[in-house]
């Protein structure tokens, strides 16, 4: 088949080149075998592209057919790609809503747990300052009642002394002895 290829061809070449032949003969003038050189040269146009078309033919529509099914093939690539493409974003776009919610959640969840915090802070810092104030109150009766208590004690030390003074001056022996009889009779009814 191929020698039969390579055959047709020799002969295309000759036929084509037979023109170029005639040409550069002096006395062949604007006739070739008795057919116009315009016949000749269109008949080996003709000729040149059948044999193109015969030879390169069935090449060019393998290669035309295989390029036509790769585009097809990376179209419905394409469109595949697309579509996923479209699918992500919109998923994209329902985690990205969703996402916001949460977080809109999250802070109104948080504002709710800080006033919460805050009030529980406040309440916690009265009572505290209640405690406090009790305390102080308490620590002051008790600082009175002291102060109260070394006053008396003071005042009967002070009392005392004076009435010791006082007795001192105005009492004589005969009061003396009296008041050391009457103690000891006091002690003896007790007993």
């Amino acid at each position: 088949m191929k020698s039969l290829r390579r055959g047709w061809l020799a002969l295309g070449v000759l036929a084509a080149s037979s023109p170029v032949w005639a040409a550069e003969a002096p006395e062949a003038g604007e006739h070739f075998l008795g057919i116009p050189v315009a016949l000749w040269k269109t008949a080996n146009l003709a000729l040149i592209l059948g044999l193109l078309v015969w030879f390169l033919g069935k090449p060019f529509n393998t290669f035309f057919r295989k390029r036509r099914e790769d585009l097809d093939e990376q179209i419905a690539r394409a469109r595949r790609d697309q579509e996923n493409a479209a699918r992500l974003a919109e998923e994209m776009t329902g985690r990205l809503s969703q996402i916001e919610r949460e977080m809109e959640e999250i802070r109104g969840r948080g504002e709710e747990e800080g006033l919460r915090e805050k009030a529980s802070l406040l309440n916690l810092a009265d009572e505290e300052a209640e405690s406090l104030r009790r305390s102080a109150a308490r620590e002051i009766e008790q600082h009175l009642a002291s102060a109260r208590s070394r006053l008396a004690k003071a005042a009967t030390e002070i009392a005392a002394g004076r009435a010791e003074e006082i007795l001192r001056r105005t009492m004589n022996d005969d009061d003396r002895r009296r008041l050391l009889e009457e103690s000891i009779e006091g002690v003896a009814e007790s007993r």
